[in-house]
């Protein structure tokens, strides 16, 4: 099973389970000052690579989307595929320069706000269909099959006269061949 969709949800899985493991770490208060008692740095050594989990997951999706807009025709049109794939990139990029904005908030904030909008786009993957295949490529379909077929009648007509003028020439060299054997006799 393959696909976009799996895709989204096995993105949304691992960028939700970094943000729940952040969250965790920030919020349970007896960790916090168990860790920081004993060892003071021990506490952010494992926050970057549950921040990497986060972003891996994004990445995924970021990718994915990508991916399927380059090489299904279904997403976006080939006439429109590079205007609509510089849409997605301008609002993603346009989305992501809000991340300094929001991680300057309190401590908890932003990483909820992360959940949220996670929470969000699960939603939102729920509601998305693959759309069928697009009538312009169907009927560019048909009209290349209508194309080569009129490509075929058109070589079969050629070859129909060629071999009625070879007939032609062969009758009129029978004809003179009778006719020299007619008055030669």
């Amino acid at each position: 099973m393959g696909g976009l969709i799996p895709t989204y949800y096995l993105a949304f899985l691992i960028s939700s389970f970094g943000g729940l493991a952040i969250l965790y770490r920030e919020n349970n208060e007896e960790e916090t000052q168990f860790l920081l008692m004993n060892n003071e740095f021990d506490f952010y050594r494992k926050m970057p690579s549950l921040v990497f989990i986060a972003k891996f997951g994004i990445a995924m999706g970021l990718i994915g989307t990508e991916l399927a807009g380059h090489t299904d025709s279904r997403f976006f049109p080939i006439e429109r595929r590079q205007n609509a794939l510089v849409l997605v990139n301008l609002i993603a990029f346009s989305c992501a320069s809000l991340a300094p904005m929001i991680n300057e908030i309190d401590e908890p904030t932003p990483v909820v706000i992360f959940m949220i909008l996670m929470l969000v786009l699960l939603i939102m993957t729920f509601t998305f269909m693959v759309p069928p295949e697009s009538p312009l490529v169907n009927n560019k379909k048909r009209i290349q099959k209508l194309k080569n077929e009129r490509r075929e009648r058109i070589k079969i007509k050629h070859r129909e006269e060629k071999l009625e003028k070879i007939k032609a020439k062969q009758q009129k060299f029978k004809q003179k061949k009778e006719i020299k054997k007619n008055g030669s006799s």
